[in-house]
């Protein structure tokens, strides 16, 4: 006599199957964690797929399944540091309620987080286009958000219209000048630096 068919077959089936993806979910995110570290610290024009595989102690054909090219990967290596860097600032700012605290906080996070990069992955990320472009997407968006915190300092009466308005620009300048080199050459900072340094610039010009 044939057995019955248990019914929940077909469910550990699936059930397999969505252990596999999770897992499968977290190795990335452990090769995309250890390749970042790597990049952040190292810069990444001089290594191959094979370097990063090497030392991500995994196989050419994972990092492939990660990204199909090196500039591929750069790049998703970059947004996710840009995206993860951009949550932990934003908790930074949330106690705050003052808006002059909330930009020298935000200032202050954001040359924290750029800190982590090394020099050599800054020349490395402003060498090669698409990285590039990332990285001036975020630099606007930072100059975006501190404008957004003024005009609300002026709304509730927290800062003056001319000075702040004024401020404000100039910190756009100011972020432009760290964003294409400029302001790194003439000072010796490095970026993180110089985004601490306009921290503690905004904090004490920003009064009413």
């Amino acid at each position: 006599m044939t057995p019955p068919r248990s019914v929940a077959g077909p469910s550990r089936g699936l059930y397999r199957d969505v252990q596999a993806k999770r897992l499968n979910e977290a190795r990335r995110g452990e090769l995309l964690t250890i390749l970042e570290s790597q990049v952040l610290e190292h810069g990444f024009s001089a290594s191959t797929m094979d370097d990063f595989a090497a030392y991500a102690r995994c196989s050419k054909t994972t990092l492939y399944a990660l990204s199909s090219s090196k500039e591929g990967l750069l790049a998703t290596l970059l947004r996710r540091f840009f995206r993860e860097a951009t949550s932990r600032i934003e908790v930074r700012i949330g106690p705050f309620e003052s808006e002059r605290e909330r930009i020298a906080e935000y200032l202050s996070g954001v040359g924290f987080e750029m800190s982590r990069m090394s020099s050599t992955c800054y020349f490395d990320m402003m060498q090669l286009r698409v990285t590039r472009d990332i990285y001036e997407l975020n630099s606007r968006a930072a100059a975006d958000r501190v404008h957004g915190f003024i005009e609300d300092g002026i709304g509730s009466g927290e800062f003056r219209a001319t000075n702040a308005r004024f401020i404000g620009e100039s910190v756009s300048l100011l972020i432009d000048g760290i964003m294409h080199g400029i302001l790194l050459e003439r000072t010796d900072l490095t970026s993180g630096q110089a985004y601490s340094e306009l921290g503690s610039l905004v904090l004490n010009a920003l009064t009413k």
